[in-house]
């Protein structure tokens, strides 16, 4: 029994990091910058595309670009998460909904780089990061002469403290230790 408490205990001060960014605080229509649970937002557009907050019982955050010609330069929209720190900290997971294939999720390292990978948010790479960047665009080539859209939506967003690699290793160790001491007691 005291085994199972004290890995239960671990589980939960591990969880205990982790918080849920929603948007219900805001009002639709919220644009551009604002700061949500210690959390900085930045979004705009660029050709026909805009970054806001939509919804009216369930907010979300929103970047959509549309053309409405084979005419019109292709548009972008993006909204990048950061810390209001300018911390590192770790994506553990997040609903999000695409239109179209030309929208993605990428996070990016401090010492550079990047990974776009929506598969494996919530693990490796995703476990440090300094900036969350949400981008859709339309294609380059509009050449069929149809209006063309873009657009990913997102909410409840998991985000905790960084997990360095090193620090993780510590805290396995010490689990295990912790565990052994717990048995012979």
């Amino acid at each position: 029994m005291k085994i199972i408490t004290g890995v239960v205990a671990l589980l939960f001060a591990g969880l205990a990091q982790a918080v849920t960014i929603d948007f219900e605080e805001l009002a639709s229509g919220t644009t551009t910058v604002f700061v949500s649970q210690g959390f900085e937002f930045n979004g705009g557009g660029f050709g026909g595309g805009a970054a806001y907050i939509t919804g009216t019982s369930d907010k979300v955050l929103t970047a959509e670009a549309y053309t409405d010609s084979a005419f019109s330069p292709p548009a972008t929209s993006a909204i990048e998460m950061t810390r209001a720190d300018d911390g590192a900290f770790a994506l553990f997971s997040l609903d999000a909904s695409f239109f179209a294939d030309f929208s993605q999720i990428c996070g990016f390292f401090a010492g550079g780089g990047a990974t776009c990978d929506q598969a494996t948010i919530g693990t490796g790479d995703w476990l440090n990061i300094v900036r969350l960047r949400l981008f859709a665009e339309t294609p380059a080539d509009m050449s069929n002469g149809f209006p063309m859209s873009s657009s990913i939506t997102v909410d409840n967003i998991s985000v905790g403290a960084p997990v360095p690699v090193p620090a993780a290793v510590w805290l396995f160790v010490s689990a295990l230790g912790l565990i052994g001491w717990l048995r012979r007691s």
